[in-house]
């Protein structure tokens, strides 16, 4: 009997489906070439994704730089500016009032806009007032530059923690929210040799200006860098609706949170202000040594 002519081109006979393999499952894809953009597949994240999270990070070490120059320079300022103990604690409330009321409203703007419009402009404002305290010679226009920049501020840590959860799974979430925040204490830790060491050699102006233009161009970094979030998926955020303020503050965990906040805080603030004041005016510490041993 002759063979059966196959009617397919030739050597196809001997080829394996690229469809399966000999058990029926699908092959394997092609590993991505070197130098590929290819997120992981298992996380849906890349490189792309923790080189964010530095900025991410910049933006808090700066977020608590900018807030503590003030407070470690208040002596310095006090004499060059002949400011007050009631002129200071103005000043202070400047900040704080526009901070607090600004959370009320920070968190919506950056749900309803997104962190790829909003953070970098809140970093923007924040930067601005910080370069206006070092450029203002009078009360007012320090206090035109704190109430702008704790209006500004006010946005900022918000949108840091949203802009986290659109950029790692939440499997990575965990990991990223702590790299985020030790470098946000970092700024903490390093503004007291960092603002004297600036001061003393280039002025007290230079420890607000410096920081300032150096948020400037964290912002343009963050505009560019933000973008095609693997985990933003703004039609599922617009069709969930936000949850009315009544039912939000009918959540007894929420509730002994804020209680907890209005307890501790004011106290925190308080060291956060004055201790550096006290140090020099009281103790007799230099700004040298408050530098050093702070």
């Amino acid at each position: 009997m002759p063979p059966t002519k196959h009617s397919g081109p030739p050597g196809s006979a001997r080829r394996a489906p690229a469809s399966a393999d000999s058990r029926g499952e699908p092959p394997a894809s092609l590993p991505a070439a070197p130098g590929s953009n290819q997120t992981d597949p298992a996380g849906g994240y890349s490189w792309r994704s923790w080189v964010f999270l530095l900025l991410l990070g910049a933006t808090g070490f700066l977020f608590r730089f900018d807030r503590q120059v003030f407070s470690i320079l208040k002596a310095t300022m006090s004499l060059d500016l002949g400011l007050s103990n009631t002129d200071y604690s103005l000043l202070v409330a400047a900040y704080m009032l526009p901070f607090t009321i600004g959370f009320l409203f920070s968190g919506r703007i950056v749900d309803r806009w997104g962190t790829q419009h909003t953070l970098w402009l809140f970093v923007i404002g924040m930067s601005l007032s910080t370069v206006a305290l070092g450029l203002t010679r009078n009360f007012a226009g320090l206090l035109a530059a704190r109430i702008t920049l704790g209006t500004t501020a006010a946005g900022v840590m918000p949108a840091v923690l949203v802009a986290v959860t659109q950029w790692f799974p939440v499997e990575r979430r965990t990991t990223a929210f702590t790299i985020q925040s030790a470098l946000h204490n970092c700024g903490a830790i390093l503004a007291p040799p960092l603002v004297a060491g600036i001061s003393l050699f280039a002025g007290w102006p230079a420890a607000f200006i410096v920081p300032g233009l150096t948020g400037l161009g964290l912002a343009l970094a963050l505009r560019v860098a933000d973008a095609d979030a693997p985990f933003r998926h703004p039609a599922a955020d617009q069709a969930a609706p936000p949850a009315p303020w009544r039912e939000l503050l009918q959540s007894r965990p929420l509730r002994r949170l804020i209680l907890a906040r209005m307890c501790s805080d004011p106290f925190w603030f308080f060291l956060f202000y004055w201790q550096s004041a006290y140090l020099q005016e009281r103790v007799g510490l230099t700004l040298a040594d408050l530098g050093r041993w702070t």
